[in-house]
C-alpha cells in the first residue's frame, strides 16, 4: 500500500549561487536575486512560496561573472 508524502517528490533546492553579496541599491543577492529574508527563510518555505520566488528568479537577467 502507497501512501501520500506530505512532501513533494522533488524539492525545490536553494538558487543559491556562493555569491552571497548583497546589492546594496536593490537590496537582493547579486548571486541568486533572492532578498535577506528569502534567504534566510529558505529553509521553512513550502514548495509553493519556493516556486513562486524561483518563478521570479527566472525572471530576472542572469549574472555574468566573466572578467571583461
Amino acid at each position: 500500500m502507497t501512501t501520500a508524502s506530505a512532501t513533494p517528490a522533488d524539492p525545490i533546492s536553494s538558487p543559491c549561487t556562493r555569491v552571497c553579496t548583497l546589492d546594496e541599491h536593490r537590496s537582493v543577492c547579486i548571486g541568486c536575486g533572492r532578498t535577506l529574508e528569502e534567504i534566510m527563510n529558505w529553509s521553512y518555505y513550502s514548495h509553493d512560496q519556493r516556486q513562486t520566488i524561483m518563478a521570479r528568479l527566472s525572471s530576472l537577467p542572469k549574472p555574468n561573472w566573466t572578467s571583461p
